[in-house]
């Protein structure tokens, strides 16, 4: 039979029951066949999170050079691009929700990124305090939870869901959870006063957790240490702008020099730039890394004064693309999608730099909420939160859709949904404030 009648046959049958994963899987290998890579990627992924038979959606993701899910870490990847690779909501309706935990107090925490990321199986994994709960993907219902620190005051914030090993942190960043493909938990505190950063699982398996004091503490699948690096001076740190992992490859901030040193995990150096203010960063498919950041002017009229750059740097070091965006606020906020375009948000506006630095636009109407983050999917559209509304940008700018809701951006899933958190006042019988709720929605 032909390709492409096979495909209309394969397109008929998940049509026909949009909730069968063994005919999305049939779907994913016969795109696979015909070279359509990335369609098969995400009909894999979608395929397992409908109960599709897991060794072989696992094998072909990784034949593929796929991450095991949309999103498995509270960046989106170790690589920190804050991208997934399905093509995200086009609706804007909410679809589901489902309740996390409840703060009590009047003054509630920021809605934070790094309480989501998406397991392979496609469900999506939420901290709660003292435990990490997983949610099947279609309804949100509870599948597992494991208790981590039973009583803990502050919520545990998932950090890596990858094949065979589920990581998180204490919002602290006190202390380091594991949990294996045996089911048993392991707890790692960090060394010396530090703080835990990220924990972080790169392309080829190799599990770094960061500290926010600089130093990378490397272990194995099985949580076994392999190294534990040499600490630098203390005025070199990992920002948290600056936690990423690719191919073995970790940024350092020296906020003495001010300058942005890449190591490997052996802590060899690898290159470093100078003249850096607030770096942001993320790295690229290839290998080459993109630098968001301030730079002092060397000449003119207000010395010291900040100009904002982006620049694209090759793994060893050399430029090959460097931008003067303009003066002013420094974006906080970096996404690279896919298709190589670096999404910018700032208390200025948003900004797009199309590939190649073509298609580039501003956006100043609706900022970026500081506590949020743009997020964009495989078909290059941006998601983010403005004041008190979620918006999502086709990649010339167009507004795809507008959610008149305080949801904040966390997570693209398998099934394609922009996964969101929000919260609202808690309320007694009798209407008395009992602090605050925070609930995970989805977004069609």
């Amino acid at each position: 039979m032909p390709l492409d009648l096979d495909l209309q046959l394969l397109r008929r049958r998940v049509t026909e029951a949009p909730h069968d994963g063994a005919a999305w899987l049939a779907l994913a290998s016969g795109l696979e066949r015909c070279g359509a890579r990335d369609d098969a990627v995400e009909t894999f992924y979608r395929a397992r999170a409908l109960d599709a038979e897991a060794d072989a959606c696992r094998t072909s993701l990784q034949r593929l050079g796929a991450r095991p899910s949309p999103w498995t870490h509270p960046t989106g990847d170790s690589e920190r691009t804050f991208s997934a690779p399905v093509r995200g909501p086009s609706r804007g309706k909410v679809v589901l929700r489902r309740d996390l935990f409840t703060v009590e107090g009047g003054s509630p925490p920021k809605l934070h990124e790094g309480s989501i990321v998406c397991a392979p199986d496609g469900c999506v994994v939420a901290g709660r305090f003292g435990s990490v709960v997983h949610l099947e993907p279609t309804r949100f219902l509870p599948r597992s939870c494991w208790d981590v620190a039973p009583g803990a005051s502050e919520p545990i914030l998932p950090t890596v869901a990858s094949d065979g090993v589920i990581l998180g942190v204490t919002n602290g960043r006190s202390r380091l959870y594991a949990r294996l493909a045996d089911e048993t938990v392991r707890a790692l505190d960090p060394p010396d006063r530090f703080q835990w950063g990220h924990a972080m699982v790169d392309r080829a398996g190799t599990i770094a957790a960061l500290t926010i004091g600089a130093g990378a503490t490397v272990y194995s699948r099985g949580l076994e240490l392999v190294r534990q690096l040499p600490w630098p001076p203390s005025e070199a740190v990992f920002l948290d702008s600056t936690l990423a992992l690719s191919n073995g490859r970790r940024p350092l901030y020296d906020g003495r020099t001010r300058e942005l040193v890449l190591m490997d995990l052996e802590g060899r150096e690898l290159f470093r730039r100078s003249t850096l203010e607030r770096p942001n960063l993320a790295f690229l498919g290839d290998g080459s890394l993109v630098l968001v950041s301030g730079e002092r002017y060397l000449e003119g009229p207000l010395p010291g004064w900040l100009q904002f750059r982006v620049d694209v740097v090759d793994p060893e070091g050399t430029t090959i693309r460097s931008l003067v965006v303009g003066d002013g606020t420094i974006p906080s906020q970096l996404s690279v999608s896919l298709d190589g375009a670096i999404w910018l948000g700032a208390e200025g506006g948003l900004t797009r730099i199309g590939p190649g630095a073509k298609g580039w636009w501003t956006e100043r109407d609706d900022p970026p909420a500081p506590s949020s983050h743009v997020i964009t999917d495989r078909a290059g559209v941006g998601y983010y939160l403005t004041g008190s509304r979620l918006v999502a940008r086709a990649p010339d700018g167009g507004v795809v859709f507008r959610v008149d809701e305080e949801l904040s951006p966390v997570a693209i899933d398998a099934l394609g949904r922009l996964l969101v958190l929000g919260r609202r006042e808690a309320r007694s019988a009798s209407g008395a404030f009992g602090g605050f709720t925070y609930f995970l929605a989805a977004v069609e």
